[in-house]
C-alpha cells in the first residue's frame, strides 16, 4: 500500500481503491491500495475520517499493512472510493508533533534535558525528560526559546537516508532501524528520525504552553499544549480567572491576595466554628445525662441531631460512654450528609450492632459498617433518618428479649 502521509501530511482527500473487504461486526474491515490515514505509531494516535460516507473508526495493522474498520456500508473490492481525513484532528496532531520536536530541541538547548518518551491524546501531550528536576527558570528559558523557533517560521523538511548516514547530522536521538531512515528536519534547529505528520514550517504550530510537570520514576513529565488547544486553554483560564474576579469583586492582579485573605479568613472561621460545635456537644451531652432510658437493664441514650456530622456524632458517643453517661448510644444528624452511629460498651449481652446497621441503613439509602460494638453509616435519604433511628431501637429492645 502506498502511504502518502508519509509524502504530504496536509493532504485531505484522495482516491483509492479497495484491495480487500471483510465483514465484521457492526462494520467492515477494509485494506486500500493507497492511503493518507495515519495508523497510530511514535505516540500520535491514528487518524479519523470517511471512506466514501462511511467513518473510518479505527486503523489496525495486517500482514505488515494496514486495515480500516468502518461503520457497515455497500463497499465491493476493486471499488474506487473517495476518501477524506478528518482534517481538524490531523491539523492537531500535526502541531502537537511538531510542538514536540521543537519543545524536546529548546529542553536540551536550555536544560540539557534528552526526551526519552512522548505520548498524545485528545486530553494530553506529554514528554518525558531523562532528568528528575527542573528549576522554574529553566522551564522557562525552554518554554520561550521554543516559542521563538515557532516565530522564526522556519521550514519544515522531510526525507530519507540510510541509516549509516544519521552520523552526518547533528540527529538529536539516532534510529537503529536499517535501510532507509525518514528524517524530519526543522530547519537549524532539530534533526529526528520519525514517521509522523507533521507541520510545513514552525509557525503552523502557533504556540507552545507548558502546563504542568509530573515526577515519574526517575523522569520528569512536562504536560504541554499547542495551537487550537493552546488557546482554548487560555479562553477557559481567562473566562475562570474573570468570574473569580467578579465573585471578589477585584481585578486580575489583586486575585491572588484577595482568594489569599480568603483562605485565611476561611480558616478562622472554621477554627471558631469548630470550637462552638465542641461546645454544643458538651451541653448535649449534659442535657442527654437526664434523658436516657433504660433498655435491657443498660442506659441507653437515642437522639437525632440536626447540624450534626458523623465525626460530631462519633465525639459525642465517645464522650457519653466514656464518662459512663450511657451504656447504648443511637445518633444521627445530616451534616452534611444523612448519617447515623451506633455504639455501646460491649459488655456481655450486648447485641451485635452490625446485625442492627444491616437492617436500617437501607432506610436512608446509606452504606457503612464496623465493629460489634461502633458502627456508621453515611446515607443519601435525610427523610429516612428518624424512621432508621426508631427501627435501631426497636431492633436492640428485641435483641434483649423485650
Amino acid at each position: 500500500m502506498e502511504r502518502l502521509y508519509l509524502d504530504d501530511s496536509h493532504l485531505k482527500e484522495f482516491n483509492a481503491e479497495i484491495t480487500s473487504v471483510t465483514p465484521r461486526e457492526n462494520g467492515l474491515e477494509i485494506t486500500l491500495s493507497r492511503s493518507a490515514f495515519y495508523p497510530e505509531s511514535g505516540g500520535q494516535p491514528a487518524d479519523k475520517g470517511w471512506i466514501n460516507t462511511l467513518p473510518v473508526k479505527e486503523i489496525i495493522e495486517k500482514n505488515g499493512d494496514f486495515a480500516y474498520i468502518t461503520a457497515p456500508g455497500d463497499l465491493s473490492v476493486g471499488q474506487d472510493v473517495s476518501c477524506r481525513i478528518d482534517w481538524d484532528r490531523r491539523f492537531d496532531h500535526m502541531q502537537h508533533h511538531t510542538g514536540q520536536h521543537i519543545l524536546s530541541q529548546a529542553f536540551i538547548e536550555e536544560a540539557s534535558a534528552e526526551t526519552v518518551s512522548f505520548h498524545l491524546s485528545r486530553a494530553s501531550a506529554t514528554i518525558d525528560l531523562a532528568v528528575e528536576t527542573l528549576s522554574e527558570e529553566k522551564l522557562k528559558a525552554a518554554e520561550l526559546r521554543a516559542n521563538r523557533a515557532i516565530t522564526d517560521n522556519l521550514p519544515v523538511k522531510i526525507y530519507s537516508i540510510e541509516g549509516s548516514e544519521q552520523q552526518h547530522l547533528p540527529v538529536r536521538k539516532p534510529s537503529a532501524r536499517k535501510g532507509l531512515v525518514r528524517i524530519v528536519e526543522i530547519s537549524g534547529w532539530d534533526y529526528s528520525p520519525c514517521g509522523g505528520t507533521h507541520c510545513d514550517f514552525t509557525g503552523e504550530v502557533g504556540l507552545i504552553k507548558i502546563l504542568r510537570l509530573e515526577r515519574v520514576r526517575q523522569q520528569l513529565r512536562i504536560h504541554f499544549c499547542c495551537g487550537k488547544r493552546a488557546l482554548l486553554d487560555y479562553r477557559r483560564k481567562n473566562e475562570l480567572v474573570a468570574e473569580l474576579g467578579q465573585i471578589l469583586s477585584c481585578g486580575e492582579d489583586d486575585l491572588a491576595d484577595n482568594v489569599q485573605k480568603q483562605i485565611e479568613n476561611s480558616s478562622s472561621f472554621a477554627k471558631k466554628l469548630q470550637k462552638l460545635q465542641s461546645r454544643m456537644m458538651g451541653m448535649l451531652a449534659e442535657q442527654m445525662k437526664n434523658n436516657t432510658l433504660d433498655i435491657g437493664g443498660f442506659s441507653s441514650v437515642i437522639q437525632y441531631i440536626e447540624g450534626a456530622g458523623l465525626k460530631d456524632l462519633n465525639k459525642l458517643a465517645s464522650s457519653l460512654l466514656q464518662e459512663k453517661t450511657a451504656d447504648i448510644v443511637l445518633l444521627a444528624g445530616d451534616d452534611p450528609r444523612p448519617g447515623i452511629l451506633l455504639a455501646s460498651t460491649g459488655a456481655e449481652g450486648m447485641p451485635d450492632l452490625r446485625e442492627v446497621l444491616r437492617e436500617v441503613q437501607p432506610m436512608f439509602d446509606g452504606k457503612g459498617g464496623g465493629s460489634p460494638d461502633r458502627v456508621q453509616a453515611g446515607g443519601n435519604d435525610s427523610a429516612g433518618l428518624l424512621p432508621a433511628l426508631e427501627k435501631a431501637k426497636e431492633l436492640i429492645i428485641q435483641g434483649f428479649g423485650g
